[in-house]
């Protein structure tokens, strides 16, 4: 049967990893995780920029994560008002090694954020930073009294910096251009998409007149946090006592159900059928990555054996389609053309007959889900730049069935985020039987 293709102990055994940048690896205390990059030696001028980055999320690149503030974030997303406010810190260290008298002005760590599209010049969206020292604190070393210093520095020095990232962005959109509020997206790149979106803190050293400034750059990432809002109360309560999640007839707070589709084709090549689709999708619409999306599908129709057929767990289409798109000129991100877009299709979903289901001869009732991967970008809205999802229903795919529907019965958008919500975490039902995403459409400027 059908059913025995779930893995019933991913239900009562295993909790869906944490894909929460602030709780994974809780277990373990950790400090944070120290990168050194040494500044290219300039005459005898030696010295360092030292990052502390996110023990958990670091590996070849220093990772910065927004903090959770989820009380006030969820305020702000009720009355639809992006956050402004501080988000991650990137700190460290900057260090010099004089071995001569040299004159030093400043030291100073910028943090950037740039677009890339095409061959279009970078769009600076963020551009914060942070003085250690100038020659307006006084002697670096506390020997003098602050003001204007014109000392030379020899020997080692040390300063600690912090740079307060905001979580949202005020950029300039449309022409006329008018403010609007993003968040800061995650960093981006993909091999075959002409987008990228980069992070860098800069260490600058301006030296005295004659002399080259140092310029040291670092490449970073940084790691938004989003998290859908709580699911109903009957879905909590399922999972947290490690039962099937209610349908919808017995949860409607939990479900949306858009308008019912009708499918048509010929079985065999000679038999006409008519058969009505209602699909369901868990509500929230928003889903944390690495976790799954609920959902159901009624088929009715009075041809028992094309509900047969059609209800096969092979025979459902459903899956996450993913659409990148841009504009190189932000000057043009109001207006609904000069779009160009890609779309990647995703995860399929899994299927089972649901259990405990009225047996009818013209109906049949099937439960699924869609696992999502960890490493799905989340979704993103920043003025000329956009990642979007949607799940989408197919036409049936069984050998016997000839369709005649176009190329979707039904697409519904959802958002994708980075963390859990408030409340048990889903559990999902099937193994996930993850297929590398598949580039099905490249649309040029409409």
């Amino acid at each position: 049967m059908a059913h025995d293709n779930r893995t019933h102990s991913l239900q009562e055994e295993r909790t869906a990893p944490s894909h929460d940048p602030a709780r994974r690896h809780s277990d373990r205390a950790q400090g944070p995780k120290a990168y050194t990059y040494h500044i290219p030696r300039k005459g005898k001028t030696r010295g360092a920029l030292t990052l502390f980055a996110d023990p958990n999320l670091s590996k070849s690149t220093p990772t910065f994560v927004e903090p959770d503030t989820r009380g006030e974030l969820d305020r702000h997303a009720k009355i639809g008002v992006a956050h402004a406010e501080e988000g991650a810190t990137v700190s460290g260290t900057v260090s010099l090694d004089l071995a001569s008298m040299k004159t030093i002005n400043s030291v100073k760590v910028s943090v950037y954020g740039q677009l890339f599209i095409g061959a279009a010049a970078p769009f600076t969206f963020l551009d914060v930073s942070a003085t250690p020292w100038t020659r307006e604190m006084g002697d670096p070393r506390g020997e003098a009294v602050a003001g204007q210093w014109n000392g030379k520095l020899r020997g080692t020095y040390e300063w600690p910096f912090a740079v307060r990232l905001p979580r949202a962005v005020v950029l300039p959109v449309g022409t006329p251009p008018r403010e609007r509020t993003y968040a800061l997206p995650a960093g981006f790149w993909e091999r075959h998409e002409p987008v990228r979106v980069r992070y860098h803190v800069v260490l600058h050293v301006a030296r005295g007149a004659f002399r080259s400034n140092i310029r040291l750059p670092v490449e970073i990432a940084y790691a938004p946090r989003s998290h859908p809002p709580p699911a109903s109360a009957a879905r909590q309560l399922a999972y947290k006592e490690h039962r099937p999640i209610p349908p919808p007839d017995v949860d409607a707070d939990g479900w949306y159900t858009p308008r019912s589709v009708v499918t048509h084709g010929t079985i065999a090549g000679r038999r006409e059928v008519e058969v009505t689709c209602s699909f369901s999708i868990a509500k929230p619409l928003c889903y944390t990555r690495g976790s799954v999306i609920p959902c159901t599908l009624i088929l009715e129709a009075h041809d028992a054996s094309a509900l047969d057929l059609l209800s096969s767990p092979t025979a459902i289409v459903a899956r996450l389609r993913r659409r990148l798109r841009y504009k190189s000129d932000i000057g043009r991100a109001l207006d609904e053309d000069g779009w160009q877009e890609s779309t990647s299709v995703y995860e399929t979903a899994s299927w089972w007959p649901r259990e405990g289901a009225p047996q009818h001869t013209y109906r049949r009732c099937m439960d699924g889900e869609i696992h999502l991967k960890e490493d799905l970008k989340p979704s993103t809205s920043m003025a000329h730049w956009q990642i979007e999802y949607e799940v989408v229903l197919f036409p049936f795919d069984v050998l016997s069935f000839a369709s005649r529907d176009a190329s979707s019965l039904l697409v519904q958008p959802v958002d994708i985020a980075t963390a859990y919500g408030p409340g048990p975490r889903p559990r999902a039902f099937t193994a996930p039987a993850y297929e590398f995403a598949s580039q099905v459409a490249l649309a040029a400027p409409s």
